[in-house]
């Protein structure tokens, strides 16, 4: 990984606008370095922009207050859709698995270990 991408990567973690915003502030880095900004290391962008934290703070400020509380509602909301997705199929999947062992129970080498309803009530039928 270039030293301008992990620059560009740290900074865009700490901002919290998306879209467009945070496209554009990502822009203003490479404006600001100039055709070196490339061949640059990782040190020296430090030195000329400051580190990505302060970077990124003056971001920030600049920013609209309703603008940051509305990208953090996206973001949050977004979040909150992909975990419960993620655990949807995470829920499916271990049904799948765990029908498929009970049938492999019932079918396979494994069928003494399952009862089935027609033994049970022979078992108790006296």
């Amino acid at each position: 990984m270039s030293a301008l991408r992990k620059y560009k990567r740290k900074v865009s973690e700490m901002l919290p606008c998306i879209g467009e915003e945070k496209k554009y502030c990502l822009k203003e880095i490479y404006h600001s370095l100039g055709s070196a900004a490339s061949s640059m290391s990782y040190e020296t962008i430090v030195e000329a922009l400051g580190s990505p934290e302060s970077l990124a703070a003056s971001a920030i400020q600049d920013m609209d207050a309703s603008a940051i509380a509305a990208a953090m509602k996206t973001r949050n909301r977004l979040f909150w859709r992909l975990s419960i997705l993620v655990a949807g199929f995470l829920l499916i999947w271990a049904i799948g698995v765990t029908l498929a062992y009970i049938h492999f129970l019932q079918e396979g080498e494994g069928h003494d270990y399952i009862i089935g309803p027609i033994e049970i009530e022979s078992e108790w039928i006296p």
